[in-house]
């Protein structure tokens, strides 16, 4: 069962190289992911300690916020635990992240 989402992404405020680059780096970005941990109002994802995934993440999340701005985003770097991102929000914001960022629940 599929549950509905009163939240959406506003994709159309992108360019067209702004859609392309934000793609790009969405799958650059999660193709490097170690963990994700579900959290009280959203996910944390867990990437490795690295220079150009940190850089990733800051060029990523500027679009995300133009799309998204219903998000909330903080990050945590330690150099022995990796980079951990942390996208919360409204009540739907999980069941969103999950069919927006093309994850499954079995990846939990």
């Amino acid at each position: 069962m599929t549950e509905s989402c009163s939240i959406a992404c506003h994709k159309l405020s992108f360019s067209p190289d702004e859609s392309k680059t934000y793609e790009t780096l969405r799958e650059a970005l999660f193709r490097d992911l170690i963990n994700i941990s579900e959290q009280i109002d959203g996910y944390a994802f867990l990437f490795p300690f690295d220079a150009q995934i940190l850089k990733c993440i800051a060029d990523w999340i500027p679009l995300e916020l133009k799309c998204c701005p219903f998000l909330r985003v903080a990050i945590s770097i330690t150099n022995d635990s990796g980079i951990t991102l942390k996208l919360s929000g409204p009540a739907e914001v999980k069941t969103f992240l999950l069919q927006e960022l093309k994850l499954a629940e079995s990846d939990l």
